[in-house]
């Protein structure tokens, strides 16, 4: 218990102290958070999605659907806002370098740089429409039943059967060589254009 006036200048002035070393240790560790951030931030620049594994999940996949005269429509829409939507900068990885190859923005954690890798077109594009066809099934593969038949009602019957048979020819790729020709030169002549215009 203070008892006088010293003894309250004392007490004061310890807390005063106490006071200043908590304000300096807060302001240390602040100056010393702010590396850490700005490194954070010029990561995150650098961040890209793996190839086949981009997020979809701002892709309108029921419009595009639903307004599109037919699958081929879908399908290049949707090859347009998987890899050229100027808002989704990580999904831009894929380019055609010319007639032979395609180029994939990879992540190079030897130097923390993005570098762009040359592979055989015919694979590539394969797997890209492979990854078209994933965003085309979201609503009639592995959901609740209830969600299929509120996105059946949304698009109509004939769309429906219409992207279920368009997609099973894709899963089926092998067994309908004409089809698969056709996407093929859908999916290419899509790359060329929409990278062309992001260019």
């Amino acid at each position: 218990m203070i008892i006088n006036k010293e003894e309250l200048k004392s007490f004061i002035d310890k807390r005063i102290d106490e006071f200043k070393i908590e304000l300096m240790s807060l302001i240390e560790d602040q100056i010393n958070r702010k590396p850490s951030k700005i490194k954070k931030r010029e990561k995150d620049k650098n961040a890209i999605s793996r190839f086949c594994m981009e997020d979809y999940s701002y892709i309108p996949i029921i419009d595009i659907i639903k307004f599109s005269e037919n699958m081929d429509e879908v399908i290049k829409r949707i090859i347009k806002d998987l890899y050229f939507d100027k808002n989704k900068k990580e999904n831009n990885i894929v380019k055609i370098s010319d007639q032979k190859y395609i180029s994939i923005l990879k992540h190079d954690a030897t130097n923390n740089h993005n570098v762009w890798k040359h592979y055989d077109m015919d694979m590539i594009i394969e797997k890209i429409i492979r990854r078209a066809n994933d965003v085309m099934q979201h609503y009639i593969i592995g959901i609740e039943e209830e969600e299929e038949k509120v996105f059946k009602e949304h698009i109509g019957e004939e769309k429906y059967e219409q992207l279920k048979e368009y997609t099973d020819m894709i899963d089926n790729l092998e067994d309908h060589i004409e089809f698969k020709e056709k996407v093929y030169e859908i999916v290419i002549e899509s790359l060329k254009n929409y990278q062309s215009i992001n260019e």
